[in-house]
This record gives C-alpha cells, sequence and structure tokens, in this order.
C-alpha cells in the first residue's frame, strides 16, 4: 500500500478498509477528485477587480455536476460547533447582479459626480467602486463554494465507495450521529459511532462485538483518574475526534479481522484475559496502594486526551485533594473498585467462553465488600463535616443581609437628598455633582464606610464557604453514588460494617 499522509485524510482521500481475495483486510486510500484548478481560478478572480461577482458565479455554475446539499462537515474540525449541511448557492441571474449595479451607481452620483470628471475618468471612478463593492462578496461566495465543490467530491467518493463489494469500510464526514456496521464473521461485528461537530458533545468511537457483546477495553479503568461508566462500557476503543483518527481505527479493525480469521475464539480469549489481568493488577494496586497509584496519575503527562469518557487529573481535582486529601484518597479508590461491578454482567456472559472470569468476578466482589466499610465511614464524615459549614453560612448571610439593608438605608437617604438637592438647583438655576453629595455624606456618616467595608468582607466569607460546601458535597455526592453501586450488588455478599 502507498504511504497515506493522515492529514489528506477526507481532503486529497478517502481511506478504506480493503478486502482481498483470500478475505484479508488492508488499509488504503481512494483518490478524491481533485478540484484545485477550479478553486485556484476562482480565488484568482476574487482580487481582480476585472473579474465581477458574475464571473465567479458562472466559473461555479458551469464546474458543478449537481445542485443539492451534503450533510458534511469539511472542512471544519470535529469537535466544532453549530456547523450545518452545505447546501448549494441558489441561481443568480445576470439581470438580477446588473440591476444591483445599477441601484449602486444612481446612489453614488448625487455624491461623487463632478463636471470636472471627463466621461472616461467618470467610467473608471464607477468600475473602481464596484470592484471594492463587490470584493468581499466575491470573497464570501468562493469560500462557501469551496466548501461545497470539497463536501461534493468527497460525497461522490464515499457513494464509490458504498457501491464497491471490495470496499468494507471507509472514513465519512457526516455530521451528527451516525453508525457504520461490518460484520467480519457470524461471531464478530464492528460498529463506528460518530458525532462530529457538536462541541463537548463530540465522539468517536469503535466497538467490536463479540456475540453481541462489546469487548470493552476494561483495562482504562485503572489508567486514567476518570472515567464516565455509562458510555465507557459500549465501546472497544475511543478516539479522538479529529480526521486522523480515521487511520487508527481502520488500521485496528484491519488488524483485528486478519487475527481473527483464522481463530477467532483463542484471539478474543486472549484480549479479554490480557484486558482484564491488566484491570485487576491495577484495581489490586489502587486497593493496598491508593496514594501511590494516585500521585502517579496525578503526576502522569496526559493533557492532550480530549475524550469524552476519559479525563486526566484536573484543576478542580487538585483543589479537592488539597482541602481533603483523606476522603479524596478515599473516594478515588472507591470510585475504581465499585466501577468495575458494572463490568459483572458482561464478564458472566463470557464465562463459558473464559471460565477464568468466575475467579475475576469472586475477586471484584470480595474487594467492594472490603471497602463498603470505608465508603460509609467517608460518608458519615463528610456529612458532619457539613453541619458547622452550613450553620456557618447560615449565620454569614443573616449578617450580610443585615448589612445590605443598612446600606440600603443609606444609599436611599442620598438619593433623597439628590432629588433635593436636583429640584434645589432647578429651581435658582443652579448646578450641582452628585459626587460631591456622596462624599460629603460618607464623611458625616462614618458608619456607611464601615457598613460598607463589612459588605466585602462578609461577601468574601460566604464565597469562600460556599465553595467549600460545593467541593465536600461534590465528594459527598460521589461516594454515595459508590455506595449505590455496592446496595445493587449481590445482598447475600454485602457485609454490614458492624459484621
Amino acid at each position: 500500500m502507498k504511504t497515506i499522509s493522515k492529514s489528506e485524510i477526507n481532503d486529497k482521500y478517502l481511506l478504506v478498509l480493503v478486502e482481498n481475495e483470500e478475505g484479508f483486510m488492508a488499509v488504503d486510500k481512494v483518490a478524491i477528485d481533485n478540484s484545485e484548478a477550479i478553486i485556484s481560478k476562482m480565488e484568482t478572480m476574487v482580487d481582480n477587480s476585472n473579474r465581477h461577482f458574475w464571473d465567479v458565479y458562472t466559473v461555479f455554475s458551469n464546474y458543478i455536476k449537481i445542485r443539492t446539499s451534503f450533510s458534511l462537515c469539511f472542512p471544519y474540525e470535529y469537535n466544532s460547533s453549530f456547523v450545518d449541511s452545505i447546501h448549494c448557492p441558489k441561481k443568480i441571474s445576470y439581470q438580477s447582479i446588473k440591476e444591483t449595479e445599477e441601484q449602486y451607481i444612481y446612489s453614488i452620483i448625487p455624491r461623487f459626480y463632478s463636471k470636472a470628471r471627463s466621461e472616461k475618468e467618470w467610467m473608471n471612478f464607477i468600475k473602481e467602486k464596484i470592484s471594492v463593492l463587490e470584493k468581499p462578496h466575491k470573497r464570501k461566495f468562493v469560500d462557501y463554494a469551496i466548501r461545497y465543490i470539497k463536501c461534493m467530491h468527497l460525497q461522490n467518493a464515499i457513494d464509490k465507495a458504498k457501491s464497491n463489494p471490495k470496499i468494507v469500510m471507509y472514513s465519512s464526514d457526516s455530521i451528527g450521529w451516525t453508525t457504520f456496521d461490518y460484520t467480519i464473521n457470524d461471531d464478530i461485528q464492528v460498529q463506528v459511532r460518530t458525532n462530529f461537530v457538536y462541541g463537548s458533545a463530540a465522539y468517536f468511537y469503535l466497538a467490536i462485538k463479540y456475540r453481541d457483546i462489546v469487548l470493552i477495553p476494561y483495562s482504562d479503568l485503572v489508567h486514567y483518574y476518570y472515567a464516565e461508566m455509562k458510555d465507557f462500557i459500549s465501546y472497544t476503543r475511543s478516539y479522538v475526534c479529529r480526521r486522523d483518527s480515521w487511520y487508527f481505527a481502520l488500521t485496528y479493525v484491519a488488524e483485528f479481522a486478519n487475527q481473527v480469521k483464522q481463530s477467532p475464539k483463542e484471539f478474543v480469549h486472549k484480549y479479554i484475559i490480557s484486558e482484564i489481568t491488566e484491570m485487576m493488577k491495577g484495581l489490586e494496586s489502587i486497593l493496598h496502594h491508593p496514594e501511590e497509584i494516585l500521585n502517579g496519575i496525578k503526576d502522569s503527562k496526559i493533557d492532550y486526551i480530549s475524550l469524552r469518557v476519559i479525563r486526566p487529573f484536573d484543576t478542580i481535582d487538585f483543589e479537592l485533594f488539597e482541602v481533603l486529601p483523606v476522603e479524596s484518597m478515599s473516594v478515588f479508590k472507591a470510585e475504581k473498585i465499585t466501577s468495575a461491578l458494572l463490568f459483572i454482567e458482561t464478564l458472566r456472559k463470557l464465562t463459558d467462553f473464559c471460565s477464568e472470569l468466575d475467579n475475576v468476578i469472586n475477586r471484584i466482589q470480595d474487594m467492594n465488600i472490603s471497602i463498603y466499610p470505608e465508603v460509609i465511614a467517608v460518608i458519615e464524615s463528610v456529612k458532619k463535616d457539613l453541619v458547622p459549614l452550613e450553620k456557618e453560612q447560615e449565620k454569614n448571610l443573616k449578617q450580610l443581609d443585615f448589612i445590605e439593608n443598612v446600606i440600603n438605608g443609606h444609599m436611599k437617604r442620598i438619593e433623597q437628598i439628590v432629588e433635593h438637592r436636583k429640584k434645589w438647583a432647578k429651581k435658582y438655576n443652579k448646578s450641582f455633582d452628585k459626587v460631591d453629595i456622596e462624599e460629603d455624606y460618607e464623611k458625616k456618616h462614618p458608619n456607611y464606610i464601615k457598613a460598607l467595608k463589612e459588605k466585602e468582607i462578609f461577601l468574601e466569607k460566604t464565597s469562600k464557604t460556599r465553595q467549600t460546601i460545593i467541593k465536600r458535597k461534590s465528594l459527598l455526592n460521589r461516594m454515595i453514588r459508590c455506595e449505590n453501586r455496592l446496595i445493587k450488588m449481590d445482598k447475600g455478599l454485602m457485609k454490614q460494617p458492624n459484621e
């Protein structure tokens, strides 16, 4: 296969997965129709004052083969927002353009016409004015036309790939929710799910199913500080939302398909055991040495991660860890250990295929039983900490309300004085300065200044206390979610703290 420049995917080449005569998969590229000549021609016309908007439109109109719309996001990045489908520009008549020009000429005659100008000078002046008027419109039209042409050629390449029996998968730039399904054999299916140009909600997932069971990347649970388990348990690989990721996704599918072709059960068994072994090793380390593992995650340089379902240790986590280091450590451990419970249903479905998983399930349950007393203890501890904080906040807010009432009384008195002075000034045709009145009032009423200063102090107090309460409640809610997972676990295995 020729070298693939990943930055050119869906621009110059469509990336495809091809099945050869022996049934093996390979990643290849299919050229997208070249549009450089037409684009270059239109770009040149933008800066050429001798070329009018009609000339640009005519070149575009003569080039395009179809007038339709394309639900493709090219050339925008996959994590962009508010990107709409591209529609073919509406048809424009030469007459309508001429009428617009004539209206413009008539509008400038009163301002610029001069008998001192010769007819030739006047015509050149008009030509220059029209050129200046048209240029931004030409620029805007060409930018839009380029996207339409690029998307038209990309869609043509996709349509050809769809109709080619040798091509089993291909890259795409579809806007919004898109799902692509591919069957490798009776037991193995591949599904690509994307949601491009929806900002932070954008995603790029690849799920491989064995007998309708998604092969989950179990080991990722212990690699990252946070994992959104609702989405985490529905994919095999999650990619950064950019065009380069098509190369990695299709390459992974090709390698997977080629390895399972001869012995699918053996390969899937190897994948599951490898992932589970790494996950369990990580969970054991977190259970017995949470501080060491958390410090490793905190210090790791993984800021480049931009997947929806996982994230590194961020600024908020650092702040919380500084305030509640012991509780934060417990939450980290509890979230990881209890999250493994969400895998049990899937693991049970695979026990007939991987008998070793019975022991894994039992160990996961034992781990969760062992941390239950700690989860309850942290919940009670944080609840206890919240009581005096909330009482303090209630007291501060009442004091702040009292201070604000005092300030409002003074401000009302100042307004009364200002209104009185305004009437006096109007009656005697005098001037007055509101600032002078306020400064004079402040000198005569030091309690007003004192109240203003106290307000600033209590605003800062309530703000800090509110942030402290929010952080503790956030930690509490995370621990309660862990408790709920434990409660849902087989109640026959759950031991109460006092047992």
